[in-house]
């Protein structure tokens, strides 16, 4: 199993930076087409991951957390691949 499913569509944008920081750490991640991203947005609340409105999605298995919005996303691995060591409570 990979270390994250990254759902994103298939042309370059702000998918690009997650795959980026998780190619730099080394990690290994799916991504489901774009069909399974259909069916996720169009899935009830309740069914999804995370409650999100559009991609990016990243699912860390590893911790069993998904986390919505590239910014959101990028600050998450950023803290958990020790990449930033700023923590929640030393940012307030």
């Amino acid at each position: 199993m990979s270390d994250y499913t990254l759902y994103y569509w298939s042309v370059p944008f702000r998918g690009q930076f997650v795959r980026a920081v998780l190619a730099f750490a080394g990690k290994s991640w799916e991504e489901p087409g774009d069909d399974e991203i259909v069916r996720l947005m169009s899935s009830p609340v309740e069914d999804l991951p995370i409650p999100f409105m559009g991609p990016p999605l990243l699912v860390d298995h590893g911790n069993d957390a998904a986390i919505s919005q590239m910014p959101a996303i990028i600050l998450y691995l950023g803290e958990t691949l020790t990449f930033c060591r700023m923590t929640l409570y030393r940012r307030r």
